[in-house]
């Protein structure tokens, strides 16, 4: 039984690293990930797309003059 687990040892030191030095990796990024998230939230609108599709004018008459 001994033999076996000498055998492996490398393998489970080496998987035990990689899951620690990702796990400091991922602490030593958070602050760009949430920087990275930070930029790429959309802005508001500066103002109603509804002006592109026509659908703002309503005071607006069909033959293009506008009421008072």
């Amino acid at each position: 039984m001994g033999g076996a687990f000498l055998l492996y040892l490398p393998v489970i030191i080496l998987i035990v690293a990689l899951l620690v030095a990702g796990g400091i990796l991922q602490l030593l990024l958070l602050p760009f990930i949430a920087l990275v998230r930070r930029i790429r939230q959309r802005p508001p609108p500066d103002q109603d797309p509804s002006w592109f599709l026509d659908r703002g004018r309503k005071d607006e008459l069909e033959d293009g003059t506008r009421t008072q």
